[in-house]
């Protein structure tokens, strides 16, 4: 036996499985550690150039695993998870048909196909009895992940990152966007919870529980309310679906007043939690917090060390049970008095939650806890309105994938910038109809099925909790924008349908491989083309911003041809050419981008500017049709007037 393999067996004991099954094992877990740690580090894989890189990386390793996996086969779980997100995908491809233009039907297409690699990646090296570990390889992501976040806030004089004019004090380092890494972080914080309160290894419970006061740490910086309640909801889930809650209940209880202490030392330092407070009086708060929190982490490991030993030396009779089950019931009747004395009845409740949903959030100049006091919505129901707008104008087939964007720019009240509805189901139901939205709850839905069906497996306890976060979360915000986020998500439903996989199944026949080997092939293909046309696109944009209107040219050449559906190379050809002062053939790429995108506004408002009337009347008409307010904003009184952009329009 080598050195590496038996480390791996010794990984494996520590997380409960035993000799030499630890082996097969670890692919799984590492593609899991590997896709959320790489997209979570790169933006949160937001951006097109992520997506090539990622898919093609995904789909390959898939490959590989069925050329030289022994004995690989699929359950009819995931065979039916894999086919409701191959029926979303090829659903979303199929709106280009309806959609007024084909380039965002492709890009979420691309985007999909991160997810459907992903989780065939999962699924393909997955063994029976693996759950535990594809979870413990998210978890460890998620960790180091919420551990960096952290880091850059406790000490921005080692990082130099600190803050910027959009976060106003919230913490979004490496993802980008304060209320992904929010969520993100929370479901990290459901999986070591579940960790240390159903893990069947002392060590594993004992790090899980260590690993608890920074990542809420990390959460309470993002200030995201949202994924706060949804973490909330996760833990409560999980505890719903256990079949020893109130031992997992007791765990929470001992482990809690770190998480708490942790929080509350967090809470009390200004200067971390305010946008400008300077790099000099964050670092100065930072470094006493930081200890603090690595105390609360020691000592919630400890406690949890302590909850073992009395668990293997005492034993509870029933009149202890009893009496524990009386004082939950005490402690919930009092919370439920204490809510009505300080809030009044449930009727009033409600009103007053209504009308604070509605209300502004606080200012983005102030100490950002201040949020945590609010229940605003920040504008998320005039999107939501918007979003049941285009449902009816749209509602069989929805308006094509990946066009809300666009039905906003046009429709909206006030300017205000949104490119997704910030929620996913009121999204889909819009872009692609009835059967979107029912193929999105089917992806999200039928893990849960099973787990309820399969919830004396620990393991899917814990990832049930997982997905129920990521489900409510997700309707309301952009989380489907974020295949970090998304993926971390995959990773639990994942580990659910191959905990339930059964016992005995066929690995495929060699025929049944090569079809799959070259399925997974040809998506890598697909993704990879896809990569090299949004590579391109960025560099373009990247080249002009710099004045390398040269470079930026030859990019957006490449761009239009690994890209043709989109004209977007040809709207960056345009920029690099009129750099140069060839105005003329940047009129004629915008002539053919809007030919290629006819409801793309920025294609027509920038035609505007490269040409004469009657021509350029034409182009800002368009563009006025397509973004009025956008367009409004960027023109003179004269031309305001002559196209009727007066008022408040």
């Amino acid at each position: 036996m080598t050195a590496a393999s038996s480390a791996v067996e010794r990984l494996g004991a520590l997380a409960g499985i035993r000799g030499r099954a630890a082996l097969d094992h670890v692919p799984a877990a590492l593609v899991a550690f590997a896709a959320v740690l790489l997209l979570a580090s790169d933006d949160g894989g937001y951006f097109p150039p992520a997506w090539g890189w990622s898919a093609v990386v995904l789909a390959w390793t898939t490959a590989i695993a069925l050329v030289v996996g022994r004995n690989v086969a699929l359950g009819r779980h995931d065979f039916a998870l894999l086919g409701i997100l191959a029926a979303l995908m090829g659903w979303t491809a199929l709106s280009g048909i309806w959609a007024s233009a084909v380039k965002a039907p492709v890009l979420e297409v691309e985007r999909t196909l991160v997810y459907l690699a992903l989780l065939a990646g999962l699924l393909v090296t997955a063994r029976r009895g693996g759950a535990r570990l594809i979870l413990a390889g998210g978890a460890v992501a998620g960790v180091l992940v919420s551990g960096f976040a952290l880091l850059t806030r406790l000490r921005p004089d080692v990082f130099g990152l600190y803050d910027d004019p959009v976060a106003h004090g919230r913490l979004y380092q490496p993802i980008g966007y304060w209320n992904a890494l929010g969520i993100f972080v929370a479901m990290t914080a459901v999986l070591c919870l579940g960790a240390a309160m159903r893990s069947r290894t002392p060590w594993v419970r004992i790090a899980a529980a260590a690993a608890l006061p920074p990542v809420a740490s990390t959460l309470f910086f993002t200030f995201s309310r949202g994924s706060m309640m949804a973490l909330a909801i996760g833990i409560v889930a999980g505890l719903a679906l256990d079949r020893d809650r109130l031992r997992s209940l007791a765990v929470l209880f001992a482990l809690a007043p770190w998480v708490a202490l942790a929080v509350g030392d967090a809470r009390a330092r200004g200067a971390l939690a305010r946008g400008g407070a300077g790099v000099h009086a964050a670092s100065t708060q930072g470094r006493p917090l930081l200890v603090i929190i690595l105390l609360c982490a020691a000592a919630s490991a400890a406690t949890m060390a302590a909850v073992g030993v009395v668990e293997q030396r005492v034993e509870f009779g029933p009149v202890v049970r009893r009496a524990y089950k009386g004082g939950l019931v005490v402690v919930g009747l009092m919370a439920i008095a204490v809510a009505i004395a300080a809030y009044g009845s449930p009727v009033h409740m409600v009103s007053r939650v209504t009308h604070a949903l509605e209300s502004k959030p606080p200012k983005l100049t102030a100490n950002q806890t201040t949020r945590l006091e609010t229940l605003s919505l920040n504008g998320r129901p005039m999107l939501w309105r918007s979003a049941l707008d285009d449902v009816g104008d749209h509602p069989f087939l929805g308006s094509g994938a990946g066009t809300f964007e666009q039905y906003w720019n046009e429709h909206r009240p006030r300017q205000y910038f949104a490119r997704d509805a910030h929620s996913l189901y009121l999204e889909r139901l819009a872009e692609q109809g009835p059967v979107g939205l029912v193929l999105v709850l089917g992806l999200l839905g039928y893990p849960l099925a099973i787990a309820v069906r399969n919830r004396r497996d620990p393991a899917v306890v814990t990832a049930a909790g997982v997905l129920v976060a990521f489900a409510v979360h997700a309707g309301f915000d952009w989380d489907w924008e974020m295949p970090a986020v998304t993926g971390l998500g995959l990773v639990a439903g994942a580990a659910i349908v191959v905990a339930a996989r059964d016992e005995h199944v066929e690995p495929f026949s060699n025929r049944a491989r090569t079809l799959l080997v070259a399925t997974a092939l040809a998506v890598g293909a697909v993704a990879f083309v896809g990569g090299v046309g949004n590579e391109a696109i960025s560099s373009s944009a990247d080249a002009a911003a710099r004045g390398e209107f040269v470079k930026a040219e030859s990019d957006a050449r490449q761009a239009t041809s690994w890209a043709p559906w989109s004209d977007q190379g040809w709207i960056n050809l345009a920029a690099a050419l009129s750099g140069q002062g060839r105005h003329a053939e940047a009129a004629a790429a915008l002539r053919t981008a809007t030919r290629k995108d006819p409801v793309d506004w920025v294609a027509w408002r920038r035609l505007a500017d490269e040409t004469t009337d009657p021509e350029r009347f034409h182009a800002l008409q368009m563009a006025a049709k397509l973004n009025p307010k956008a367009t409004r904003r960027s023109l003179g009184h004269k031309d305001r007037v002559r196209l009727g952009l007066t008022g408040n329009q």
